[in-house]
């Protein structure tokens, strides 16, 4: 998958800079577009990493009440995006997720796997509602 910074090469080599030096507006729209992809093609990995360390598809990302889910499963959003800003720019960005793993097995080593397999996560706490335990963890990806 290219990176911002190999799209920004792109742009800037094969359409040239606009007259005042910098890329026009309608570039600057497609690379925005560009990063959105991005982004949604990390969660979209992200999506698929959590379904082969679980298992199964059931892996939910910002789920409606509606679903009737069936166990174990993780629930999934985006809990935030941590930016880093210069010149007034944001020159890294990383996405914060907050993760819910419900079993009824309470010595499952999936909690473990996650904190293995996700270097830059967190295990929040645990709890037991309606004969579930709950994980909750945190994710940056």
């Amino acid at each position: 998958m290219l990176s911002l910074r190999s799209v920004l090469w792109i742009f800037a080599t094969l359409s040239g800079w606009g007259p005042n030096g910098r890329l026009t507006r309608l570039r600057l729209l497609h690379l925005d577009l560009t990063f959105k992809w991005e982004v949604s093609m990390s969660r979209i990995n992200l999506q698929s990493e959590l379904e082969i360390l679980l298992g199964s598809k059931e892996v939910y990302f910002q789920p409606p009440r509606s679903i009737r889910m069936r166990y174990p499963a993780i629930v999934y959003n985006l809990d935030r995006i941590d930016a880093r800003s210069a010149d007034d720019k944001h020159y890294f960005m990383k996405n914060r997720y907050a993760i819910v793993f419900m079993t009824k097995d309470p010595d499952s080593d999936l909690p473990t796997r996650l904190l293995e397999h996700f270097p830059m996560s967190t295990y929040d706490r645990s709890a037991r509602s309606d004969n579930l335990y709950h994980h909750y963890l945190t994710l940056y990806y």
